[in-house]
């Protein structure tokens, strides 16, 4: 099992960090051993794929790029991104401040906007993903992506990735694969032909995919690849702070498998992390780097043995307790 990095919050606006601190990220992660970097044409409007390219730009042959196509979006410029950042900066400095003032007053601090224009609308057409290819291309400053994945296809489309067989015969795309966003729309497509990789959310949070999936990809010879395995930094939370996930629908069993981290000597995010080592079906453990200190460590315990018997024995039997009464997990 290799561990790759995520890209979502790479070159986003939301992140503080400048440019070349996350440049020295993504070589951080490579000096690092990690070999796998997940973007998307749509991850910050392009933002995610300009930023990667600079980063690989002396270092491609030695990784593995995957991307994904699907949603449309207008790619921001450089110097666009550079405002949103700075707006962002400063509605997050105006949100604190709000915030201080409702610890005194009782006002409600001013919301966040959602994801936005990049997430609204898809297009699995063999011409738009032909294009996005074409464009992710230029941006990541490679001739070639090593996988293709369609973003979140809500619908399974028959035949799909047989049409999009000329991207690998011009020699843009290298292997195909799909980027599902629940273990339902996994099961669709993990039988398609001309599929290689098939990514979906598996943890010991969404355990789900490795009783309905698993099987099919073994005899399909598709990699799996694993992400939010730390809940999409919920467990993370957690080992901050476990009150901080008493309204996430299940609170119950975090703090069951947070107890179960601290019988077992580890944080609840080495929990996590060795319990899906213990599933050779998975290929690839997508993890993110929001930081060097939160690279390494996330790294480091990929490398880790996978969890003992005993100990997933105690999570399984925390899970079937919550299954049965999800509020009364102790």
């Amino acid at each position: 099992m290799q561990v790759g990095c995520g890209c979502v919050n790479l070159g986003s606006a939301s992140n503080t960090a400048s440019t070349s601190e996350q440049i020295k990220l993504v070589r951080t992660a490579i000096d690092l051993g990690v070999t796998v970097f997940d973007t998307a044409d749509a991850y910050g409007n392009g933002s995610s794929e300009r930023l990667l390219g600079r980063a690989l730009a002396d270092r491609r042959q030695h990784v593995t790029i995957s991307t994904k196509a699907g949603y449309v979006f207008r790619p921001r410029s450089s110097h666009e991104q550079r405002a949103r950042r700075i707006a962002a900066t400063v509605q997050r400095a105006v949100t604190a401040a709000r915030a201080r003032i409702a610890s005194t007053d009782g006002d409600a601090p001013i919301g966040t906007s959602g994801p936005g224009g990049s997430y609204q609308h898809q297009d699995f057409s063999p011409a738009h993903i032909t294009a996005a290819v074409e464009a992710s291309v230029q941006r990541l400053g490679t001739d070639y992506v090593d996988v293709l994945q369609l973003h979140g296809p809500v619908v399974f489309v028959p035949g799909l990735l047989d049409e999009l067989q000329g991207l690998r015969e011009r020699g843009l795309v290298r292997r195909f694969g799909v980027g599902s966003e629940s273990v339902e729309s996994a099961r669709e497509w993990v039988g398609a032909a001309n599929l290689d990789v098939i990514q979906l959310p598996f943890g010991v949070l969404d355990p789900e995919a490795s009783r309905e999936v698993f099987e099919s990809a073994r005899i399909g010879d598709v990699q799996i690849w694993a992400r939010g395995v730390l809940g999409g930094g919920v467990l993370a939370a957690a080992m901050n702070d476990i009150d901080s996930v008493s309204t996430h629908p299940k609170s119950t069993l975090i703090r069951a498998f947070a107890d179960i981290a601290t019988q077992a000597g580890m944080g609840i995010d080495e929990l996590a992390v060795r319990w899906v080592r213990r599933h050779s079906h998975v290929s690839t453990m997508l993890v993110g780097m929001s930081s060097r200190d939160h690279l390494r460590r996330n790294v480091a315990l990929s490398e880790l043995p996978a969890l003992p018997d005993d100990v997933a024995a105690a999570i399984d039997s925390a899970r079937s307790t919550f299954e049965q009464s999800p509020g009364d997990v102790r």
